[in-house]
């Protein structure tokens, strides 16, 4: 029986292909009902959007059984493991009450993460909006060498956060929560700072933060040579009388230095607390950065503090990158029209036409708050129906559902998420 192993060899073939963007044309077709020849060009763009995406890659799975006599019977299904970013419609045309659609779409394959086992498991493939603020600095005497760390430890952390492939930045870091005071996450007046960020940036969380430690530690006796009067600090010197603007002598220098920072993941929404992740390092030797290099670039990860600060920052990245895969992907309902509701995220958070998603409202409901604090812990939700996209532009997109959306009581304001039974 050669059959079992054929549908491996398949099932092989149709999943490892190399991920990439691809631009491919297809044809898509729908009936057409009661002479609604726009409703079936919508589908047929729908049909050729699948048809392509399964062109560019797709996944087979399927079983082999037997049956009472011992004869194998096999069942394939067919899936896209990709998805259209963007296409452009080249025809559209009607023939025997048939709606055809030729286009041309930009394909991208899904990022699949494997679980312990080896096995497959849920393609991450929407980007989450995301803020960041300014980040406070406790002792700014400390980071006196650091060029703008205010600004370039959130910039970098945003930056890292974007190339995991899942985040969605919408805004740089020019203001922070707590007005250079340091920040405390359960205050009403933090989570009104949160959402009012989030707000404005139109964005599903909000990350904050507080440099805690920069300081140095032990000292070095070190030799120096300079302009005289240029040193700074206690030393002693000679000057040699040919040039009698130059000084050479011994300094003492920091030869050890700390480093502390503390992160703070919000929920957009409420304002609420998701996560906090403190981290710190230790270097030592030549442990002053300069201000001629920029944060994050080669020159200041060449030098032994700063190498140290960008790999705390890698570490928070991964952390935070790992709290927001936890949270579904949300977005706002911005605008009603019967039974269409418009959405605040498009192809840029990637969705893609006939995605469904879940439509929750909320209503007059107070938060719900913590029994020992006043902090927001959330707001109750309502689940009332599912949407089925069915136009995406790069900053919004378009859903219908099944009826009127003032009957069920959607209101703009209230949102969808993508539940992880119903992700690709």
């Amino acid at each position: 029986m050669h059959r079992p192993l054929f549908l491996v060899a398949l099932l092989l073939a149709a999943w490892f292909v190399p991920a990439q963007a691809a631009s491919i044309e297809a044809e898509g077709i729908a009936a057409i009902v009661d002479g609604n020849i726009q409703d079936a060009r919508q589908k047929a763009i729908r049909d050729g959007l699948r048809q392509a995406a399964l062109s560019a890659s797709a996944k087979v799975s399927g079983n082999t059984r037997l049956d009472k006599s011992g004869n194998p019977h096999e069942n394939l299904s067919v899936t896209p493991a990709a998805t259209a970013r963007e296409y452009t419609v080249l025809k559209a045309w009607e023939q025997d009450d048939i709606a055809h659609v030729l286009l041309r779409a930009e394909i991208q394959e899904f990022s699949c993460s494997g679980d312990s086992s080896g096995n497959q498991t849920e393609c991450q493939k929407y980007r989450k909006k995301i803020a960041v603020s300014r980040f406070v600095v406790l002792n700014s005497h400390q980071v006196e060498d650091i060029a703008d760390i205010w600004n370039g430890y959130p910039s970098e952390l945003l930056r890292q956060l974007e190339q995991k492939g899942d985040v969605l930045p919408m805004s740089m870091p020019f203001s922070d929560l707590a007005g250079g005071r340091e920040i405390r996450p359960e205050s009403s007046a933090t989570q009104r700072a949160v959402r009012n960020m989030a707000s404005v940036n139109g964005s599903q969380f909000v990350i904050a933060g507080v440099i805690m430690d920069a300081g140095y530690g032990g000292n070095a006796i070190r030799p120096y040579a300079g302009w005289q009067g240029e040193e700074q600090g206690q030393r002693s010197e000679v000057v040699w009388p040919p040039w009698p603007n130059v000084a050479f002598g011994l300094k003492s220098t920091p030869n050890s230095r700390r480093f502390e920072v503390e992160v703070f993941l919000f929920d957009g929404l409420t304002g609420a607390l998701i996560s906090r992740h403190r981290h710190g390092a230790a270097a030592s030797g030549k442990v002053q950065i300069g201000r001629d290099k920029a944060f994050a670039s080669h020159g200041f990860n060449d030098t032994v503090f700063g190498h140290e600060i960008i790999r705390t920052l890698n570490t928070q990245a991964d952390a935070l990158a790992t709290d927001i895969g936890r949270i579904p992907f949300m977005a706002n309902i911005v605008r009603i029209e019967g039974n269409k509701l418009f959405l605040d995220a498009g192809g840029t958070s990637g969705l893609a036409p006939d995605d469904k998603l879940k439509v929750y409202t909320r209503g007059a409901a107070s938060p719900i708050s913590s029994l020992s604090t006043s902090a927001v812990l959330g707001i109750p939700e309502k689940p009332v129906t599912s949407t089925t996209l069915v136009q995406v532009q790069p900053l919004f997109s378009i859903g219908e559902i099944a009826g009127d959306a003032a009957k069920m009581g959607i209101q703009v304001g209230d949102l969808v998420r993508v539940e992880k039974t119903e992700s690709r």
